[in-house]
């Protein structure tokens, strides 16, 4: 629980953001995976909602996977005084039998964040033990 105490902080101070600036944000960052796009997003939904479950309800990661559409998506939000508030998305798309991932960020850091959401699409199981500004432990 303590170590996202200061990500609470961190969050609190970023801009507002809304699910309309979310979707009109273009992706910031793509790679493949040899992996089942399904295996992806089951992997890293069950990692983003282990490493944002500190018992606070302001925390939210939401996941939806569209197999008829092929691809799977996963956002993270905080829902605060002024509504819902979108920050990382992650986007799974079927290509062939490995998947396509492609992320964005609308925090104040959008590398750092990144770069634990493809940790953890890419197997990561640890979680920052203060904020996105940790560098994810090599896989």
């Amino acid at each position: 629980m303590i170590r996202f105490a200061s990500l609470a902080g961190a969050l609190a101070l970023a801009a507002c953001t809304s699910q309309t600036q979310l979707e009109t944000t273009a992706f910031q960052r793509q790679f493949s995976l040899a992996e089942n796009y399904q295996a992806v997003y089951a992997r890293s939904n069950s990692q983003m909602r282990e490493c944002f479950a500190v018992g606070m309800a302001e925390f939210n990661v939401d996941g939806q996977l569209y197999p008829e559409l092929g691809y799977g998506e996963i956002i993270f939000g905080v829902n605060g005084m002024f509504g819902y508030q979108p920050y990382n998305q992650i986007r799974i798309d079927k290509n062939g039998t490995g998947a396509t991932v492609s992320l964005k960020s609308l925090t104040q850091t959008p590398q750092s964040s990144m770069n634990w959401l493809e940790y953890w699409t890419k197997g990561g199981q640890r979680c920052p033990r203060i904020s996105y500004a940790e560098t994810p432990p090599a896989l």
